[in-house]
């Protein structure tokens, strides 16, 4: 079987999705492949966060210009996928800093805040911090009240891949390439699906969205181009939480760490360090473990109390640079033009509508077409029928999905029961799921109506 198309996407976490999208709403034939299910690795690991990045005002203020932009662009086309989400942040004296200090990080982080039509911060004193969540350490001095989106990545990523069906793009899970030729014409991409089924694609081009994966498929096409740095990042969930509101709370090393606190659990992360091992087996160590419940309970000691239920772990495809801490590198996205093969890597979930107009303008112009307005800053997405409500429960985002929950040995090894009910829950979010994917969708907006 062959099939033609003029751009070709590998890879459909929301980078590859949203890219698709694009195409599709400007009227390019596009197929898009994913080797497992939309947005199944790196984007489900993800905190599920979109936010403007405030500690990247200590190195890279256009940075959080630029995402707090787009996150008023997703609050716009997306409301029904996004939610307000309240952060506080106390602070503690033996941290080295002062309260006014990261008082005024926030006063100018205020200013960007704007773009996204969240609230200015607020500051509380030790006493009204304490009697907002009581099981906060005794020790703080007081604490600032920050706002960012919440979302499912899982659901953003259907939602995106569902808007490029709507408009004439394919998408195709469970297909692996195995095999990409580089031709004058055409790209020849073989491919094999969960049956060993083969099938041949030709496109005019070919954008490689595989994430950490990335370079593996640059190989494939013969290219050495595609340069990552690797960094995996791990989060646990404790439960029950013991605190009704998300925060924010400093590890050992420095590192601020999210506490996002849903549906009576506490999801804490997350790490960052270089990862060059098996991308297909991921594990949590003990020591990452270790290192999260240490962090998290520096500012919540009743932490230690609760549950250690689950987690996930995922590499992010972060834009090569030596030396350096982890953190501190750059989550800005790189396009690598080789041409009919485009590698599009880095970047962070916040910005990938961006990072898929810029491709899409590329792509357009290569294949010399009319280009088309950028659409995907204006219309809706459409409703996927998964709330973010349900994220921390359900990490299950699309049919057939066999996504493990990875434990730390003995830290998880006796909740079995608990096992037990969350996979009869995740297989009712999967047939949940699978009666959309099978069928049309009713969309929200009248604008994606053929």
């Amino acid at each position: 079987m062959i099939k033609y198309c003029d751009v070709l996407i590998i890879g459909g976490g929301i980078t590859g999705a949203g890219i698709f999208r694009d195409c599709a709403l400007r009227g390019l034939k596009v197929v898009l492949v994913e080797k497992n299910d939309f947005g199944c690795q790196t984007t489900a690991a993800s905190t599920g966060l979109i936010h403007g990045g405030m500690r990247y005002l200590t190195y890279d203020a256009a940075l959080t210009e630029m995402t707090c932009r787009e996150a008023g662009i997703l609050a716009r086309i997306a409301p029904h996928l996004l939610a307000n989400k309240e952060f506080i942040f106390p602070i503690f004296p033996n941290e080295g800093h002062s309260i006014e200090k990261f008082e005024a990080l926030l006063e100018l982080y205020d200013k960007y805040q704007k773009n996204k039509f969240a609230n200015s911060h607020r500051r509380l004193s030790k006493k009204e911090a304490l009697a907002l969540e009581p099981r906060f350490s005794p020790n703080l001095v007081g604490a600032l009240v920050l706002e960012e989106y919440a979302t499912n990545p899982a659901a953003l990523t259907l939602a995106n891949i569902l808007g490029g069906q709507s408009a004439g793009g394919e998408a195709i899970a469970g297909l692996e390439v195995f095999e990409i030729n580089r031709g004058k014409d055409y790209v020849s991409v073989s491919a094999k699906d969960r049956k060993e089924r083969e099938i041949e694609i030709k496109a005019r081009i070919v954008v490689n969205a595989a994430g950490p994966w990335a370079g593996e498929a640059a190989k494939l096409a013969g290219l050495n181009s595609v340069k990552i740095r690797p960094t995996k990042g791990v989060h646990i969930t404790v439960s029950p939480s013991p605190i009704s509101r998300s925060a924010i709370c400093q590890a050992i090393d420095g590192r601020y760490l999210m506490l996002v606190s849903e549906n009576g659990a506490l999801r804490i992360g997350t790490t960052d360090d270089d990862f060059y091992g098996d991308l297909d087996n991921l594990e949590i160590t003990r020591d990452e473990v270790g290192y999260l419940m240490e962090a998290a309970s520096r500012t919540i000691p009743a932490v230690k109390e609760s549950e250690i239920v689950g987690g996930s772990a995922g590499v992010r495809p972060t834009v090569y640079s030596w030396g350096g801490n982890e953190d501190d590198l750059s989550r800005e996205y790189k396009i690598v033009d080789d041409g009919n093969f485009v590698s599009v890597i880095g970047g962070k979930m916040t910005i990938y509508r961006l990072m898929a107009e810029k491709t899409v303008d590329l792509l357009c112009d290569k294949l010399s077409v009319k280009q088309g307005l950028c659409a995907t800053a204006e219309k809706s997405l459409p409703f996927v029928g998964m709330d973010y409500r349900g994220y921390l429960k359900n990490k299950y985002p699309a049919r057939e999905r066999n996504y493990k929950i990875f434990a730390a040995d003995d830290f998880i090894s006796e909740k079995k029961i608990f096992w037990r009910k969350m996979k009869a829950k995740a297989n009712l979010a999967k047939s949940f799921l699978a009666h959309y994917l099978d069928k049309p969708f009713k969309l929200l907006e009248s604008d994606y109506e053929e």
